[in-house]
């Protein structure tokens, strides 16, 4: 196992949508995690991503499900970032999901990239 971050901050991967008025695709930073450690810090982490990247929203995948006294934390926590409105419809900037709820067919809350193609061109 390595302790050295990513030259990303530690960002595992993008989801792209689109926005009304841009012509640029906008991005959700994703973070996965896994172990029995996680908590309040990765969310700390991943909102410092999302305060001084580029990204609009920013997602954190976990392996386990928290407890409820943690899950409510770390959710209250991911509130505090607030919403993204897009066209009256509100995304919440931070988001959280099990690998469990992924295998359920549950997914990040994101805009569509509104008929944009992603070419390499428009990706962030």
């Amino acid at each position: 196992m390595t302790t050295k971050r990513a030259a990303d901050g530690g960002i595992d991967g993008r989801l792209y949508f689109g926005l009304p008025d841009s012509k640029d695709l906008s991005s959700m930073a994703i973070e996965v995690k896994g172990g029995k450690n996680v908590g309040i810090k990765e969310a700390r982490e991943l909102r410092g991503v999302l305060d001084n990247d580029d990204a609009m929203m920013a997602g954190l995948i976990i392996l386990d499900s928290f407890g409820p006294t943690k899950e409510r934390n770390i959710r209250r926590f991911m509130v505090e970032a607030g919403d993204l409105d897009v066209m009256g419809v509100k995304y919440a900037r931070m988001q959280l999901l099990t690998v469990a709820g992924i295998l359920e067919s549950k997914r990040f809350y994101t805009p569509g990239v509104a008929g944009r193609k992603l070419t390499q061109s428009n990706l962030i």
